[in-house]
């Protein structure tokens, strides 16, 4: 059977996770600590309710190894892998694509500044983890128990970057440094503030947000190993060109 100790492992069309999870318990069983293990994990799907059960099974896999709780979210995404690889799109909904820029510039950055090393994936993974948690914590303290007269787009904005800066700063990271001048440099908390107006305030922001940046980032930084079920597509467009465009797009092993 292939080795997947100590590989960043990719499901693109996780499904509900069993591949991942599957993924998860070889690499423990083969001597990885189990936290590197979970992080090392990485789905997409274009079902939410797939991506969520996805992100329940793969914790409560963890659970059971250590009895204990993850420190941070699974790398489980929403995202449209097919749309995004091949189309350069993110999911249709045209107040997302802005961010989808936002996530291209800052990969772009990172890159062309030599920030990180192609190969250091697991770097940016842990970095991810950080901006999920930061954003999901930001917009959940500077929304909650608000009266209506305080949403306002720059009272909300100035809250939201605070608590990104509270959140990220006491990190000695060089890809968060980055993020929070990108954040700052994008108005990227009064776009969010905007979101939170509009839709209500709720953490799950942090994993829409997540779900395009990830992506975005992973399609420069690459994983060691794609394992998945390719979906059922109902045209012959993409059979016989499909794996190779899929090792050619990630140069994966």
């Amino acid at each position: 059977s292939f080795d997947l100790k100590n590989k960043v492992i990719l499901d693109p069309f996780c499904g509900s996770g069993t591949f991942l999870v599957v993924a998860f318990h070889k690499k423990v069983e083969a001597g990885e600590n189990p936290d590197e293990a979970y992080e090392s994990i990485i789905g997409f799907d274009i079902n939410p309710l797939a991506v969520a059960i996805a992100r329940s099974e793969l914790v409560l896999a963890y659970l059971r190894r250590t009895q204990k709780s993850p420190r941070n979210p699974p790398h489980i995404y929403h995202t449209d892998t097919l749309a995004m690889w091949f189309g350069g799109e993110t999911i249709g909904v045209s107040e997302m694509e802005q961010f989808f820029r936002l996530a291209k510039e800052f990969a772009d950055m990172l890159v062309n500044f030599s920030v990180i090393k192609i190969e250091d994936v697991m770097q940016i993974l842990h970095s991810l983890s950080f901006i999920e948690n930061s954003i999901s914590k930001a917009l959940r303290f500077s929304f909650h128990g608000k009266h209506e007269k305080d949403l306002e787009i720059g009272y909300l904005r100035d809250l939201i970057f605070r608590h990104l800066i509270s959140e990220l700063a006491k990190f000695d990271d060089p890809i968060l440094k980055y993020f929070l001048e990108h954040a700052k440099e994008t108005n990227l908390a009064e776009r969010l503030a905007r979101l939170l107006i509009k839709y209500g305030g709720n953490s799950v922001w942090g994993l829409i947000i997540g779900s395009i940046y990830a992506p975005v980032m992973l399609s420069y930084f690459k994983p060691h190993v794609i394992l998945t079920n390719p979906p059922w597509i109902p045209t012959t467009e993409y059979k016989a060109t499909y794996a190779v465009r899929l090792k050619k797009r990630w140069q994966a092993t």
